[in-house]
């Protein structure tokens, strides 16, 4: 009878210490047991016992048992951290969505290609990060993944044929360069800076490649202009600010990457920075290589 006493009680620690959120029951004793039967059903399981009373009645102790038990395969609504050339291995297995904060994520340097109004001029360099802060979300480990974030970027224009830059109210011109005195014209350029929030989707393609695509939302906040004159050995410059650009533009662009290596990307921006009585309503395509991405 020992035997069966003792089953009892290490069955229900056991039951109780399977359930993750359920305090163990109280345990009784039970003596003379002749018959022990143990039922389990999900989340359920029944302990009947038998013994023989004083007077020899048979008697039936039975015990109702529910626990929830969390399942193996549900993962916490954590937070996990991916920075390129670093391997995430938090992220989840199968249909699990894993959610991630990114860093560092695709740094760009490219070259712009305008075209439209551009007139005098010409084309220069790009370069910024697309997705320095972030959040993603990816199915599995090795699934598409969408991603949300924030990056910083500059575009340069340079002017060409001895154009300078100018400023008439807060309207960009171009204009000739050359001053009165005889000062000749070495520089003129100009740099938009822009906040990008960009919307990604990237698509595995290969074991080590992925496929980006997105919309990048533009928030054109700084702009100046820089002319150099050069007289003899005596050089001086001017710095023009305050030009009236569109604040808010979008682009297409699209990647093809190692993962978390580097890659090469494409831009189109169909949205001039100026409108045509502010300025030049030049467009831009440009491509380049991205790290990160």
């Amino acid at each position: 009878m020992k035997h069966i006493l003792t089953a009892i009680v290490i069955l229900a620690c056991h039951v109780a210490a399977t359930a993750q959120t359920e305090k163990p029951d109280t345990i009784r004793v039970i003596e003379n047991a002749r018959q022990l039967q143990v039922t389990t059903s999900g989340n359920h399981t029944t302990i009947s016992a038998i013994t023989i009373d004083k007077e020899g009645n048979p008697l039936e102790y039975q015990y109702d048992i529910s626990v929830e038990q969390a399942s193996r395969d549900e993962k916490a609504d954590v937070w996990h951290f991916d920075f390129p050339f670093k391997p995430n291995s938090n992220r989840g297995n199968g249909n699990k969505v894993s959610r991630d904060i990114t860093g560092l994520k695709g740094l760009y340097w490219g070259w712009n290609f305008n075209y439209g109004d551009k007139g005098d001029i010409k084309n220069c360099f790009e370069a910024g990060i697309f997705e320095a802060v972030g959040v993603s979300w990816q199915l599995g480990q090795n699934g598409p993944s969408f991603d949300i974030g924030f990056g910083v970027g500059m575009r340069r224009y340079l002017g060409g044929d001895g154009m300078k830059f100018a400023r008439q109210g807060q309207t960009l011109t171009l204009v000739p360069g050359e001053e009165p005195d005889g000062a000749k014209l070495t520089r003129a350029r100009m740099d938009i800076w822009t906040f990008h929030l960009p919307v990604t989707y990237t698509q595995p393609i290969a074991r080590k490649i992925d496929f980006v695509a997105g919309v990048l939302v533009n928030f054109n906040t700084y702009t100046k202009a820089w002319n150099r004159w050069e007289l003899g050995e005596e050089t001086f410059s001017e710095t023009l600010k305050g030009f009236d650009q569109r604040l808010l533009t979008a682009d297409i662009f699209g990647c093809i990457s190692l993962k978390d290596a580097i890659g090469f990307y494409a831009r189109w921006s169909p949205v001039p920075v100026f409108v045509s009585d502010k300025g030049p309503s030049l467009r831009s395509w440009s491509i380049g290589a991205t790290i990160g991405f």
